[in-house]
């Protein structure tokens, strides 16, 4: 298979927009299938994910009758919000702007079950298997009207790209589900013809059919920014909601420069960040046992092809340097199993999943953080702590790269690089005060409003777009 880059992701989605399905451009919605299997080379083509892929489509193919929903009939004109997971990433974003909307005018939309535990006002509240209503037969016509050109254009691609069997199949599945979720949103959206639809993410696999089926009737569409956006806006841009709010004027400045129009954008800030650390960070202390004496250091994984051997190099720096102690805190998706032989290598170093600590906690148990790309180091910068970027590559791209040309974050290359910088960040004074002065430089573009002031301002924006476009 050809190397693929995001410019080539774009393509796909381009190419899959067309024939619409029932009018909606469906190549948008495979953002997630391109972006975690192509770009981030986590696709498995083998003969067991193949053959499931074909039990897959074989299952939905096979339905003759209406798929029944237990929706219960409310008011039209509401505001939806929908929120996909209980990840504090992205409820903590969500629900402080739903707290300053009134209840009583939104209906929150769960991606899943996990959400609802969440809510404890009386705000609607709908989970998504509930939207998926609609009627078979003519979901099947109309699938089976698109099938073929798409069927045309996948085996092009799959040549040009020289895609494995499994990838093909897997992407004429995501097709499949895709006009699936496109069809109930349809027929959901003409029932209860909301005011205005306010989603946590515009382009993940769920979201994204509900905004372009939202689009297609004419109702307006507002996104939140639930991450750091890199330079070329990949996964943000193309954005598919009619108005985007993101968190600061370096998000704003990114988002135009990948095409994105101005009149677009909204600067809201965001409502999960804050600027301070819990009190005490004894409640993360509980489970991850380390020595008090010791200043900590934590790297933040995330789910890309080095992961692995940025870890290594990561536990081999710390290792020599017995005045640390070292942590690894793994991204919300990964599990402690995919680094086994390497905590066996390094058993001084402590590793642990997200779900043991929660991010503020992670963060309040360290004095410095190292990471490659991951948001998490905005975060930490955010909140006053230095962080070091640890990446091979000479040129950065990325967040990595924003953090060490505006933010002034040490670069380290190698395990020797890293040693050396955390050395001077504990014993150099000099040294801290320069990376304090690009830190708050660096933080005073990066987010405008944090907590409520940010949930505060959000919902204005918000209600801003349910004047401008009246029903």
């Amino acid at each position: 298979m050809k190397a693929i880059t995001i410019d080539i992701i774009r393509e796909f989605e381009r190419e899959f927009s067309y024939p619409p399905f029932l009018g909606v451009p469906i190549g948008p919605t495979l953002n997630d299938t391109l972006i975690i299997n192509f770009l981030h080379a986590q696709g498995r083509w083998d003969f067991k994910n193949q053959g499931l892929n074909y039990l897959r489509i074989a299952r939905y193919l096979c339905f003759t009758k209406r798929i029944k929903s237990s929706l219960k009939p409310f008011p039209e004109g509401k505001i939806i919000i929908a929120l996909l997971d209980a990840t504090p990433r992205l409820s903590e974003l969500v629900l402080p702007v739903l707290e300053e909307l009134n209840n009583e005018d939104c209906v929150l939309l769960c991606g899943n079950d996990s959400v609802l535990p969440l809510i404890t006002n009386n705000v609607y509240r709908i989970v998504w298997d509930q939207v998926l209503t609609y009627i078979v037969n003519n979901w099947w016509v109309e699938f089976r009207r698109c099938k073929s050109e798409w069927v045309s254009r996948l085996k092009s691609i799959s040549r040009t790209y020289q895609l494995p069997r499994g990838a093909s199949d897997e992407l004429a599945f995501s097709l499949m589900i895709s006009c699936r979720q496109v069809s109930g949103c349809i027929e959901f959206l003409k029932k209860a013809k909301p005011a205005i639809i306010v989603t946590d993410y515009d382009r993940n696999a769920k979201w994204s059919c509900l905004v372009l089926a939202a689009k297609s009737l004419g109702i307006p569409t507002v996104t939140l920014v639930h991450g750091v956006i890199s330079k070329n806006a990949q996964g943000y841009s193309p954005v598919l909601a009619d108005k985007i709010v993101c968190w600061g004027e370096f998000d704003r400045i990114k988002l135009i420069a990948a095409g994105e129009h101005e009149d677009k954008i909204f600067i809201g800030g965001c409502p999960r960040l804050s600027r301070d650390l819990p009190s005490s960070a004894k409640k993360g202390m509980k489970n991850i046992l380390l020595d008090p004496q010791k200043p900590v250091v934590m790297f933040a994984s995330s789910p890309e092809r080095q992961r692995l051997s940025l870890t290594e190099l990561f536990c081999t720096a710390v290792e020599k340097l017995d005045f640390l102690s070292g942590m690894v805190r793994l991204h919300p998706s990964e599990k402690l199993i995919t680094y086994k032989a390497i905590i066996d290598r390094y058993p001084s170093i402590i590793f642990f999943e997200s779900k043991e600590a929660s991010l503020d906690d992670s963060l309040a148990l360290a004095n410095v953080v190292v990471c490659k790309s991951s948001g998490m180091g905005s975060d930490a910068l955010v909140k006053g702590l230095n962080v070091v970027v640890l990446d091979p590559e000479r040129e950065l791209l990325g967040h990595g790269g924003d953090l060490v040309k505006l933010a002034g974050c040490p670069h380290a290359r190698t395990a020797e690089e890293l040693s050396d910088i955390l050395y001077k960040i504990i014993f150099d004074n000099i040294f801290c005060q320069q990376l304090a002065i690009t830190r708050e430089s660096y933080v005073e573009h990066f987010c405008c409003a944090y907590g409520k002031d940010s949930a505060r301002l959000t919902a204005d924006i918000i209600r801003r777009q349910l004047v401008s476009c009246p029903a």
